[in-house]
């Protein structure tokens, strides 16, 4: 799940995410906003890379890497805690 203060906003397939508390807003290509709205739905992370991997048409095990990498990078912004 995301974070309350989390405000995930999508058009078509592209998207952004505002954090409430500093009112950043980040831009996120398809890849990143599909991530945000498996979250959002309470997808298991496991399964994520699955779905990612599927929509996007690419290895599992290259969806994986690409879903920790973009988690490790939101992680940074600390926006997810």
């Amino acid at each position: 799940m995301l974070p309350t203060h989390i405000k995930l906003n999508s058009d078509g397939d592209r998207g952004f995410f505002i954090d409430l508390r500093t009112g950043e807003l980040y831009k996120l290509n398809n890849s990143g906003l599909r991530i945000l709205q498996c979250l959002q739905a309470g997808t298991p992370m496991d399964q994520i890379s699955d779905i990612i991997a599927a929509e996007f048409d690419v290895d599992k095990s290259r969806a994986a890497e690409d879903v920790n990498y973009f988690l490790e990078r939101i992680n940074a912004l600390e926006t997810l805690q």
